[in-house]
């Protein structure tokens, strides 16, 4: 058991990782500042599709990210913080999804 935690951490850190390399410095940002408090996973998931990734937090919130072609047309990347209800708490990497 502790060895298949250790393995999910190390598979969720290289996803964080790539994801950080392949965003860089985004401009993107303020475009969710708006959404913060008034976005749900929900929503997210009816965006872009299921998430590419997700790691539930001890305290109860959700990281999760998104990579690549999902619903409709678009082609971005983006990791979400939700808290324990589904609402956007944090966006540590906007990349060019909007």
């Amino acid at each position: 058991m502790f060895v298949g935690g250790i393995m999910r951490y190390c598979i969720w850190l290289a996803l964080l990782s790539g994801l950080l390399l392949l965003s860089g410095c985004s401009e993107k940002a303020d475009v969710w500042t708006p959404r913060l408090g008034n976005f749900s996973y929900q929503d997210a998931e009816n965006m872009y599709g299921p998430p590419t990734a997700c790691q539930e937090m001890e305290n109860g919130d959700r990281l999760c990210g998104w990579y690549g072609g999902g619903r409709a047309a678009w082609s971005g990347r983006a990791m979400l913080l939700f808290d324990s209800y589904g609402i956007l708490k944090e966006v540590p990497v906007s990349g060019d999804l909007e």
